[in-house]
C-alpha cells in the first residue's frame, strides 16, 4: 500500500439534489493559502468552472438543472492548472426521453392481436420525436446481465472494470440505487492524469471534416513499356452480382460514394491490369482521420488558459505476499486453421487449387514434383507418393539414390493452404467494408391469411427503427403465436436533441 502522506487536499461531496449539488473543498492546516479552480464536464462538455481561496475549507454549489443526465466529472486545479483532486458525479439520473405505452392489455388470445401507441416526450412532458428500437419476445430469454442502451452510454461505457447488474442504478423501484451508484463512482471512477508525450509531440494535420466518402487509388508498382492506362475499377459484393463500375482519375485516383456500401457488407474492388503489370489499390481508412481529428481537438476552458505538462505520477509498487504459491509455467500453443467464411474466397480458394497457383505435379516417373519430369499431371488429394529429396537433385533421369544428401521420402499429399491476402493479390482484388443489407422482420396477418401449421415464434415483433411524429406519436401492431407464456417487450430510443430513454412492457398469450 502507498506511504499515508501529511499534507493534503480533500474535495468531497456534501450533498445533491435534483437542482444543485455543494462541494466542501479542505487542506491540511500546514499548506499555505491558495487558489483553486473547480471545473465540471459531462462527457467532455464543460458545464462550469468555479474559482476561490482556500484557507482551510471551502464550500462551492453548482446548480445542475441544465446539466445533461450522466456521469460529471469534478476536478479541483491549483492555480498552475495542476489536477488536486477529482470525483465522479451521477447527474439528473430521471431525465432523458420518457416513453410511454398505451393501448397494452394484460393478456391476449393465441394469434390474437396486439395494438400499441407509444409517445415520446422530454421529463416536462413536451413532445419529442425520437428514433426508438422494439423487440418483443418471450420472457425465458431475457437477459440477465441487466444491460441495456441506458446503462451502455452514461455507466459501462465510461467506468473501467466489469460492473454487476448495471441496471440496477436505474430502476426506480430500488430504494438505494443512488447511494450505491455513488459508491460505485467512488470505487471504480478514478483517474490518473498521464500526458501521452507522443500525441503531443507529435501533432498530426487533419482535414476540417469527415468525408462520408472513401478516397483510393490504383497505384502502379511494376509497368511494363507497352502498359496501357486502367480507366475503372470493378466493384462487386461477395455473391458476385451487383457489380459496379468505379471511374479512374489520370492518376489512378477513386472515390467510392455512400451508395456503393449498400451492394453489401463484403465488397470486393477487381483492377484489370496488363500481362506484365503489377498494381496494388490503396484506400484511405476513415477511421484513421476520425482518430487525428478527435486527438487534436482543443479544449477550452474559460478560465484555465494553459495546462502544465510538469505533471508527475506516483508509480504504486504491487502488493507482495509471503504466502503465494508460485506454480510452473505452462505454455498452451495451437495452430489455427483459417476457414474462408466468404463464399466468393472460397470459390477462388477451389479455383486456386487446380489453377495457376497450385504448381504441384506429379511426373511421368510417379514422383511428386520430379524436377527431371518438369512437369506432369496433378495429385490427388490424400494419396501417398514417392519424393526425392536433398541439396543435389539431378534434373535429368536416371537419378541415383543412395548418395549422401539425396533420399526418397513417402508424403501424403495435401493442397497448399492459400491465405486471403495470397488469393487477393493474385486475383488483383481489395476486400472493402459495406453495409449489412435491410432485411424484413416476418409477421403474419391472421386477419387476412390462415395457417394450419403451429405457430411457434418466440419473436412476436421486432422493428430496429420507428419514428415518432413531431407529436412524438407512433403506433405499431402485431399477432401473437401459440406458445402459451409469458412475453415481455422492450423499447429504446434516442430523441431529436440526443436524449435516450427506455422502458419495458409484459403481457401473458393464452388459449383460453
Amino acid at each position: 500500500m502507498p506511504v499515508i502522506k501529511r499534507n493534503g487536499i480533500q474535495l468531497h461531496l456534501e450533498y445533491q439534489n435534483d437542482k444543485e449539488m455543494l462541494f466542501k473543498v479542505s487542506q491540511t492546516p500546514n499548506l499555505p493559502i491558495q487558489e483553486v479552480y473547480i471545473r465540471t464536464q459531462t462527457r467532455g462538455m464543460v458545464q462550469f468552472i468555479a474559482s476561490g481561496t482556500l484557507k482551510d475549507s471551502l464550500f462551492i454549489s453548482f446548480p445542475t438543472t441544465n446539466f445533461p443526465q450522466g456521469i460529471t466529472e469534478v476536478t479541483l486545479f491549483n492555480k498552475d492548472a495542476k489536477p488536486l483532486a477529482e470525483r465522479l458525479v451521477y447527474v439528473n439520473i430521471g431525465d432523458g426521453l420518457q416513453i410511454k405505452v398505451t393501448g397494452l392489455e394484460s393478456s391476449y388470445p393465441v394469434r390474437g392481436k396486439v395494438n400499441l401507441k407509444i409517445k415520446t416526450s422530454d421529463k416536462a412532458g413536451n413532445p419529442i420525436p425520437a428514433q426508438i428500437a422494439i423487440s418483443v419476445f418471450d420472457k425465458m430469454y431475457k437477459h440477465k446481465d441487466g444491460k441495456n442502451i441506458l446503462t451502455h452510454y452514461f455507466l459501462s461505457s465510461q467506468l473501467r472494470g466489469r460492473i454487476y447488474n448495471p441496471d440496477f442504478y436505474f430502476n426506480p423501484s430500488n430504494k438505494n440505487r443512488l447511494r450505491a451508484l455513488d459508491l460505485l463512482l467512488l470505487t471504480q471512477g478514478w483517474r490518473r492524469y498521464i500526458w501521452d508525450e507522443v500525441s503531443l509531440s507529435e501533432k498530426q494535420q487533419s482535414t476540417a471534416a469527415i468525408s462520408p466518402q472513401i478516397k483510393g487509388r490504383l497505384r502502379p508498382i511494376r509497368k511494363s513499356k507497352n502498359s496501357r492506362h486502367q480507366k475503372m475499377l470493378m466493384l462487386f459484393n461477395s455473391n458476385n452480382s451487383n457489380k459496379q463500375m468505379v471511374l479512374l482519375d489520370e492518376s489512378g485516383n477513386f472515390q467510392l460514394h455512400e451508395p456503393y456500401f449498400t451492394l453489401g457488407r463484403r465488397l470486393y474492388l477487381k483492377h484489370f491490369p496488363s500481362e506484365k503489370d503489377e498494381y496494388e489499390i490503396a484506400i484511405s481508412d476513415p477511421f484513421k482521420e476520425i482518430k487525428i481529428t478527435i486527438n487534436n481537438k482543443e479544449s477550452i476552458y474559460p478560465l484555465i488558459e494553459e495546462l502544465t505538462d510538469n505533471i508527475t505520477t506516483e508509480v504504486i509498487e504491487p502488493w507482495e505476499t509471503g504466502k503465494t504459491i508460485a506454480l510452473d509455467e505452462v505454455q498452451i500453443q495451437t495452430k489455427k486453421v483459417r476457414v474462408f467464411r466468404d463464399k466468393y474466397l472460397g470459390q477462388l480458394d477451389s479455383i486456386a487449387k487446380i489453377g495457376f497457383l497450385n504448381t504441384d505435379y506429379i511426373g511421368a516417373c510417379g514422383y511428386l514434383n520430379c524436377t527431371a519430369c518438369g512437369g506432369g499431371t496433378k495429385p490427388i488429394e490424400g494419396k501417398d507418393y514417392p519424393m526425392l529429396v536433398g541439396d543435389d537433385i539431378p534434373k535429368k533421369h536416371p537419378r541415383i539414390v543412395g548418395i549422401p544428401g539425396r533420399e526418397i521420402v513417402h508424403v501424403t499429399y495435401r493442397n497448399k493452404r492459400f491465405t486471403e491476402e495470397e488469393l487477393l493479390k493474385k486475383f488483383n482484388l481489395t476486400k472493402i467494408k459495406g453495409y449489412y443489407g435491410k432485411r424484413e422482420f416476418y409477421q403474419p396477418n391472421y386477419e387476412i391469411e390462415s395457417d394450419p401449421f403451429p405457430d411457434i415464434r418466440n419473436t412476436l415483433f421486432w422493428s430496429p427503427s420507428i419514428i415518432t411524429n413531431m407529436d412524438g406519436e407512433a403506433e405499431v401492431s402485431f399477432y401473437c403465436s401459440d406458445i402459451n407464456t409469458a412475453f415481455i417487450g422492450i423499447i429504446e430510443g434516442l430523441g431529436e436533441d440526443g436524449i435516450l430513454g427506455r422502458t419495458e412492457l409484459d403481457f401473458l398469450v393464452n388459449s383460453k
